[in-house]
């Protein structure tokens, strides 16, 4: 199993996908394209566009069982999951959907597969990302952050399935500046702006009730935001477990 499984959420428009741009070696990454838009910047990843939800369990089986052509792959980027989730209740329990209590039992099946059984397997790095949202618990009437899914798995929430999950945010300059680390670089245009698109890798008062988590240590307080770059979540991974 490779430790370096990365599950980024965040709100439209907070850069997801731009956190993407600088991966290392693009040629060897595929990017699995559930969404009904192109990266926002020039790729040179191996991007294959999704219409089939199965496609991802077809796609991760190809990756774990060697199958001719994987190997020239190090990374497997699913933008979204969430997508990927909701084309699924789109193509599959739909209106004309005869029987919605086994085909909801099949959504979470389909789901628990690949997150339970695939994702354990995969030798490649694994970017997931998730669109989140807010949602209030009827009980108790607190609110909470976490990706948007529907049926059962919203219960639990996708990020249980993850031991290392960041949020994409937008973040005043002001505020940034209390967090002052190598990886947080402001520009001459942010400062101006007022405003950075960034990484947050830790909880802080504001945002304790996001699902936002990683392995004991990884993280300095200083570095709860970092620059909005994938590839310095996964340079930290090895880091921390010594590759």
């Amino acid at each position: 199993m490779s430790d370096n499984i990365v599950f980024l959420g965040g709100r439209s428009d907070t850069g997801k996908t731009a956190s993407l741009r600088n991966l290392k070696n693009p040629e060897g990454v595929l990017y699995l394209n559930f969404e009904s838009k192109k990266p926002p910047f020039a790729s040179k990843f191996k991007e294959q566009k999704v219409t089939d939800p199965y496609t991802l369990h077809s796609v991760m089986q190809r990756m774990i069982d060697g199958e001719k052509g994987t190997e020239k792959f190090h990374t497997v980027i699913v933008d979204s999951i969430t997508a990927c989730m909701a084309l699924y209740s789109t193509r599959y329990i739909g209106k004309d959907c005869q029987n919605k209590m086994q085909a909801w039992g099949e959504y979470g099946s389909f789901y628990e597969k690949w997150a339970k059984q695939q994702v354990p397997e995969l030798k490649q790095n694994l970017i997931v990302l998730a669109h989140i949202d807010e949602y209030e618990e009827k009980a108790t009437l607190n609110t909470y952050v976490q990706a948007v899914v529907q049926g059962k798995l919203k219960n639990i929430g996708l990020e249980a399935d993850f031991g290392l999950v960041a949020n994409t945010a937008v973040v005043d300059v002001e505020t940034l500046k209390n967090f002052q680390n190598p990886l947080l670089n402001i520009t001459e245009e942010e400062e101006i702006d007022g405003f950075k698109y960034v990484i947050q890798t830790r909880k802080t008062l504001e945002t304790k009730d996001t699902k936002i988590r990683a392995p004991m240590g990884m993280w300095d307080k200083s570095e709860t935001y970092i620059d909005s770059d994938v590839q310095h979540v996964l340079d930290r991974i090895n880091q921390y477990y010594g590759k």
